[in-house]
């Protein structure tokens, strides 16, 4: 669908790879040979499943098994390369859905080891989704605006390392300090630039702390939390309302 070229002056297409057939189809397809296409630009790869989700399209058999067979080459592809690309996913309109994609292309673990971690993991009696499926709603749950979907997808990217179970039931101690840690990684990894990283990585940090609210709070309590958070505390409460929408019904009523 990108391969039909346009010839100036004249105002004619011509179309060597049948693209206008798949636009029609609604199919994303490799030009050629999808594993020599591969090979030349490994970026395809995760662009493939952005085109997907953006358009609606489903991705060619051959050209999805060729993504599988050759998913470790998204190593040799420079990591700002790939976090344009994620970013673009992150603020279209249901990001969850690509990167269910890249899961199925196996390629999330190439790409977020931590997130791909959190597969399976359960959460205990509050959530009705497991850690992964959690950040996906969340964040679909968000604006989409760049800092707050890299937060939404990270903010509790610190769980499956915090991960305990016992009599009292399922506990993610200290989660939010230990994903802001790996937050920072994973952004400086795919060169965020650093002011738009710290405020994610404060986001994460911060984002239990509203969750915490009650009526009892005092004073002095409600006006620690909006001096501690400062310039952030919008864009903290936006994350902390999808963090419990993501939660269980039951929670949420």
């Amino acid at each position: 669908i990108n391969s039909i070229p346009f010839a100036l002056p004249q105002g004619e297409y011509s179309d060597p790879n049948n693209g206008r057939r798949d636009l029609e189809l609604g199919i994303i397809r490799f030009v050629g040979d999808p594993g020599k296409t591969i090979e030349n630009d490994s970026i395809r790869m995760v662009r493939a499943a952005r085109f997907v989700n953006e358009l609606g399209f489903r991705l060619e058999p051959t050209s999805a098994s060729a993504i599988e067979q050759h998913a470790s080459r998204i190593s040799n592809v420079s990591k700002e390369r790939i976090g344009k690309e994620v970013e673009k996913i992150l603020v279209s309109e249901h990001p969850s859905n690509a990167f269910r994609i890249l899961d199925e292309l196996k390629l999330l673990d190439k790409l977020f080891p931590a997130l791909s971690r959190m597969k399976g993991l359960p959460q205990g009696r509050n959530h009705d989704k497991d850690a992964f499926e959690h950040v996906m709603a969340v964040t679909d749950g968000l604006p989409a605006i760049r800092h707050l979907r890299w937060a939404g997808l990270l903010h509790d990217i610190g769980k499956p390392l915090t991960f305990e179970s016992n009599e009292s039931g399922i506990h993610f101690f200290g989660h939010e300090s230990v994903g802001a840690r790996i937050a920072q990684e994973i952004l400086t990894d795919y060169k965020v630039p650093n002011v738009t990283a710290a405020s994610i990585v404060k986001l994460i940090e911060m984002h239990l702390r509203p969750l915490g609210y009650n009526s009892d709070w005092a004073d002095g309590a409600v006006k620690r939390l909006v001096s501690d958070d400062g310039e952030f505390l919008d864009d903290l409460l936006i994350l902390s309302r999808a963090d419990v929408l993501a939660q269980a019904p039951s929670v949420i009523a």
